[in-house]
């Protein structure tokens, strides 16, 4: 006899930024003897245009040294990649190295890594968490009088109907809706349509997860 636990699916959410800030991170300290000191101002914005994941860039001119710019942006960029504030991967987000300071006589990358890190930390804080959830795209065909069920129990599922058409005998209806509301669909689509309509369903965007769902998490 074996005892076996079902659970749903994990959900892959992901996080983005609410507002644009700028930080200002800074290392002083000790390490083997050295003294480490350095200093990064960043802002933070959400992308436009359906940036999937981080993007971190220079606009910071010539003000610092080629090695300590190297430095922050690639700490930059696995800080972004490691997720924001919940654990969620991060998407849409811009990262923009927009200055700093440093040691004229000891400028040392290792001071402006922590930097980096320091100022990320702050400003992903600063700018609030926007989770964001799965949001899938589904056919559904369904003989024509079970559509107002279909209408309505995909309304209780936070759905949205973009289009409803007539396709033979059948009514057509298509629709978007959160992956955490679409577990057991299957069972309530033959449950209202008595095993008679079909449904395709295929990921399509992510979008801003209601508070009662970031409150789970927070």
């Amino acid at each position: 006899r074996l005892d076996v636990r079902v659970h749903n699916p994990r959900v892959s959410y992901r996080e983005t930024i609410k507002r644009s800030v700028e930080s200002v991170g800074q290392c002083h300290r000790t390490m083997g003897g050295q003294n480490l000191c350095g200093e990064v101002s960043i802002r933070l914005e959400p992308c436009e245009g359906g940036a999937k994941s981080v993007v971190v860039v220079p606009d910071c001119g010539d003000a610092l040294p080629p090695e300590l710019l190297a430095a922050a942006l690639e700490t930059l960029q696995q800080q972004g990649e490691g997720g924001g504030l919940l654990g969620f991967p991060l998407m849409n987000v811009r990262i923009t190295v927009i200055g700093g300071n440093f040691d004229q006589t000891n400028p040392n990358p290792i001071a402006f890594r922590m930097a980096a890190a320091d100022a990320f930390n702050k400003g992903l804080r600063e700018a609030g968490i926007v989770l964001l959830e799965p949001i899938m795209r589904l056919e559904i065909t369904t003989p024509e009088e079970h559509l107002g069920d279909f209408v309505a129990d995909l309304q209780k599922r936070r759905g949205i109907i973009t289009r409803t058409h007539g396709r033979g005998k059948n009514a057509v209806l298509d629709a978007m809706a959160p992956l955490s509301e679409l577990f057991g669909y299957s069972s309530a689509m033959r449950g209202l349509s008595q095993g008679r309509a079909t449904c395709t369903m295929e990921p399509s965007t992510y979008g801003p997860a209601p508070e009662s769902v970031l409150d789970g998490f927070v």
